[in-house]
C-alpha cells in the first residue's frame, strides 16, 4: 500500500498544463490516450526552437504564404536585374516617388474597373 505522501508526489507528476482542468482516467484505454497526448506534448516542447523577432518557433515552422511571396519577391528581383542591368540598392538615377505614384495610380484604376463591374 503506498502512503498518501507518495500518492501525492505520484499524482505531482501528471499535473495538468495551465488552464487544463486535471482529469482521472477511469479505464485502461483512457489511460493509454493520457499517456500517449502527454508524450506527444513532450516531444513538442523538445523540438528545436529559434527565436525571430523576440518569439520562440519551432525551428521547422514555416508560412506558406509568406514563403509564397518571398519567393515571387525573388523571381521579380531576377527580372528588374535582367531588365535594367543593375539592382534596386544599385540604382540611384531613377525618381522613385514617381514610379510609386504610378503604380498607386495603376491601382487605383484596377480597384475602380473591378467594382464597376
Amino acid at each position: 500500500m503506498l502512503s498518501p505522501f507518495k500518492i501525492k508526489n505520484r499524482m505531482r507528476q501528471f499535473k495538468p498544463l495551465k488552464g487544463q482542468k486535471h482529469l482521472k482516467p477511469s479505464n485502461k484505454n483512457q489511460k493509454a490516450r493520457k499517456k500517449l497526448q502527454r508524450a506527444s506534448r513532450i516531444e513538442e516542447q523538445r523540438k528545436p526552437r529559434i527565436k525571430r523577432n523576440g518569439v520562440l518557433i519551432a525551428k521547422d515552422m514555416k508560412d506558406k504564404i509568406v514563403e509564397d511571396l518571398k519567393r515571387e519577391f525573388d523571381i521579380r528581383s531576377c527580372v528588374g536585374i535582367d531588365k535594367y542591368k543593375t539592382t534596386l540598392q544599385d540604382n540611384n538615377k531613377d525618381d522613385f516617388l514617381q514610379h510609386l505614384k504610378e503604380e498607386l495610380m495603376d491601382a487605383a484604376l484596377y480597384i475602380q474597373k473591378l467594382q464597376s463591374k
